[in-house]
């Protein structure tokens, strides 16, 4: 059983029927590993190629797109960022991204965190038979929400209403109509004395969509920074992966987790940072 956080109270694990859910991120990063960089990942693709059949090789310049194209081309070749490797799945709702020093996975298509680790597993275990990291230097589990009124029947309801009191910050002003307000956001870092675990919560005001709908962003960033065995990761992001949900609760008032239509489950810990 799942110690208790020590960050927020526990929730019931729910799936969101209108999830909130943009993008979740799981990334590790281990010490610079060369080989990555000087060879095609033939090796890595072949036990992934199953799951992830498309391929892309990108190298960005790190070049401002401001200057001068002859500084430019005089700075290019210093200026050049390692290389990273795409591979997705075939809808392209997966990718897994590899580089000289990291490893991520991102799902825009989120539903469950056992589907989740069955797409993360494979190039996990990949990374560590493969290149063989000494250990990993940061492991993440970043979950980005977008809470938009109008997709939900919440219209005409104040953020006041919707978001939870514990991080509504200025926006609890009844004078301000939600049209008034156009910007508003914060920033939270909470740091663990005992394991140095964090999260980094940043949420506010912003618009998403074609259509740029006005909507309330719940940025969830669970991590550590202390060295971990490679073949510890996952209960690390198992854990990150519950204490993702209960700040996701913490953060949302009893109506907008009512709006989102929660259904339970005797799953593990799944949906809208849930």
């Amino acid at each position: 059983m799942l110690e208790q956080d020590e960050f927020f109270e526990d929730s019931p694990r729910v799936i969101y029927r209108h999830s909130p859910l943009l993008s979740v991120i799981c990334q590790v990063r281990f010490p610079t590993i060369l080989r990555i960089e000087s060879q095609v990942p033939s090796e890595f693709q072949d036990a992934i190629r199953s799951m992830f059949p498309i391929f892309e090789r990108t190298q960005m310049s790190g070049i401002p797109d401001d200057l001068p194209p002859e500084v430019a081309r005089m700075i290019g070749i210093a200026a050049q960022q390692p290389v990273s490797y795409r591979f997705q799945t075939e809808d392209r709702l997966c990718t897994v991204s590899l580089e000289p020093g990291s490893l991520s996975l991102t799902s825009t298509n989120y539903r469950r965190w056992e589907e989740f680790t069955r797409f993360l597993n494979p190039p996990l275990e990949a990374l560590i038979d493969t290149y063989k990291p000494s250990f990993f230097s940061r492991i993440g589990l970043r979950y980005q929400n977008a809470i938009v009124p109008t997709e939900i029947g919440l219209a005409d309801v104040p953020w006041a209403d919707i978001i939870s009191s514990n991080i509504l910050g200025e926006l609890r002003q009844q004078r301000f109509g939600r049209g008034e307000i156009r910007e508003a956001h914060r920033l939270l870092r909470i740091v663990s004395d005992e394991t140095k675990e964090g999260i980094f919560l940043q949420h506010g005001l912003g618009k998403v969509g074609p259509a740029q709908s006005n909507a309330y962003i719940i940025d969830i960033d669970c991590y550590s920074d202390q060295k971990a065995e490679v073949h510890d990761a996952l209960p690390h992001l198992n854990r990150f992966n519950y204490r993702a949900r209960r700040a996701f609760r913490w953060c949302v008032s009893d109506q907008l987790h009512s709006a989102l239509g929660p259904e339970g489950t005797s799953d593990v810990d799944i949906g809208g940072g849930e």
